[in-house]
């Protein structure tokens, strides 16, 4: 008798768990009629994708500033962001993110980098080269060939360089465009020993740190984020190969990442 009440009681929670299969599968097919496919996919994957692949904020907005939908980000300089769009580049990096974490927004990132471009020379291009490019953000990187020009004249020309990059950021400014600024990094990775390039390039630096406190312009300090790697890394006190290539400016696949990292820290904060 014992025996018969529990095939009783085990049919009847059997019964009950198919009643609730049906049930759940009946409140399925009603949300997946009357949901919208981007909706579904997000419903489907918003418990697959790790946390910071999510999208933030209501209704799905990022919570940066500089991302909008359709938006446009230049990056404009000299040789960094032209070699940064190649495969593996820091631009190239920063475009695979965003689609990643955002591809409802259609975002497009675009260089408009140029070798041995100065911030002279971004002054004489801000209106012929970025107005085309429909820019909602701009990227600017420059500084670097400033201290191999004060090296060889020298002369810094610090008063220059502050006067054209004040000029660039405002004309973007005044077309109600987004600026972040990037400060230029290294002339080879040897953390003992002087450099004639060293103090030239912090002085450059504290001119973009001007910029931040008198345009209120972002600065992504990039030789802060460089020096503090190297000193930690560098322990053989190379001249390049840890964050750059042979010529010791330009990053390699590492030194891409740590600018890729920085500038998004700012761009498109987690």
């Amino acid at each position: 008798m014992f025996h018969f009440m529990q095939l009783h009681a085990l049919k009847i929670r059997q019964t009950l768990f198919n009643l609730g299969l049906v049930v759940i599968s009946g409140l399925l097919v009603h949300i997946l009629e009357h949901t919208s496919l981007p909706a579904r996919l997000e419903l489907a994957l918003a418990h697959h994708l790790p946390f910071h692949s999510r999208l933030s904020g209501p209704d799905n907005k990022p919570a940066s500033k500089y991302l909008t939908k359709g938006g446009r980000i230049v990056f404009f300089g000299d040789s960094f962001p032209e070699f940064g769009d190649e495969w593996g580049g820091y631009v190239w990096l920063i475009r695979q993110e965003l689609n990643r974490r955002y591809p409802e927004l259609e975002l497009e990132v675009i260089h408009s980098g140029v070798r041995g471009d100065t911030a002279s020379d971004l002054r004489q291009r801000v209106d012929r080269d970025l107005p085309p490019l429909k820019p909602t953000v701009v990227v600017i990187n420059t500084g670097i060939n400033e201290a191999f020009l004060g090296i060889e004249t020298q002369n810094s020309n610090l008063e220059g360089y502050r006067r054209d990059l004040y000029r660039v950021i405002k004309q973007l400014k005044k077309g109600g465009i987004k600026v972040i600024l990037c400060s230029p990094t290294v002339i080879g990775e040897k953390i003992d020993g002087p450099s004639p390039f060293d103090g030239m390039l912090d002085e450059y630096v504290a001119i973009d740190q001007y910029m931040q406190s008198t345009l209120h312009t972002p600065v992504v300090n990039l030789r802060h984020a460089f020096l503090d790697y190297l000193k930690e890394h560098n322990k053989d006190n190379q001249e390049s190969g840890l964050l750059t290539g042979k010529d010791g400016v330009h990053p390699n696949a590492e030194g891409a990442k740590v600018i890729a990292h920085e500038i998004m820290r700012i761009l498109a904060p987690e």
